[in-house]
């Protein structure tokens, strides 16, 4: 806030139900409703969508694991290197893994596209505000990052079911649908 703003919910876009994630990245329309759809494109139930996703989004809904009130967490979901991104996704594909730790895994995969190209993270946001993360602003990189979820989705998939899955994944009716989520326009 600057010069008398005293516009409280300017860090999410002015959409504070729609946009609630305070650690500034990739919000709602990605890490809950996005991975929400996506999982059904790769065969999930729908109720296995929904554990899913909850667990992705409850990462930044959880005070304990968002990156601004826990920066332990930043490092460990949102802010990830390489190494813990493979960290993760072993722990999710290990068969002791379930929804939820695939749910945690996707999220910080996607934080990695939403920080591609503003790295640090941190002074990226803080002089691109949510920039980085709003899909409306590059949606040829979020198709890439929803390509990239089904892909690990439906691997997760065949692995535990043993059973091949055609992949579906069509980019232009995912950038429809990004841009619906992400209130593009028809853009």
């Amino acid at each position: 806030m600057s010069g008398g703003d005293t516009n409280f919910y300017a860090y999410v876009g002015n959409s504070p139900l729609n946009a609630i994630d305070p650690s500034g990245l990739y919000g709602q329309d990605v890490h809950h409703d996005l991975t929400l759809w996506l999982p059904g494109q790769a065969g999930f139930p729908a109720g296995s969508a929904g554990d899913i996703a909850k667990a992705n989004q409850g990462l930044d809904d959880n005070w304990g694991t968002n990156a601004i009130t826990n920066p332990f967490a930043a490092a460990y979901w949102h802010i990830v290197n390489d190494n813990q991104l493979d960290r993760l996704r072993q722990q999710a594909f290990d068969v002791t893994g379930d929804h939820s730790t695939l749910g945690q895994y996707l999220h910080a995969l996607q934080d990695t596209y939403s920080h591609d190209g503003w790295w640090p993270a941190w002074p990226g946001h803080l002089f691109g505000w949510h920039g980085s993360d709003n899909v409306c602003n590059d949606v040829n990189k979020a198709i890439e990052m929803a390509r990239d979820t089904y892909h690990q989705l439906r691997a997760y998939r065949m692995m535990k079911t043993g059973q091949p899955i055609a992949s579906n994944f069509d980019d232009q009716m995912v950038g429809r649908k990004i841009r619906k989520l992400g209130g593009c326009g028809a853009g």
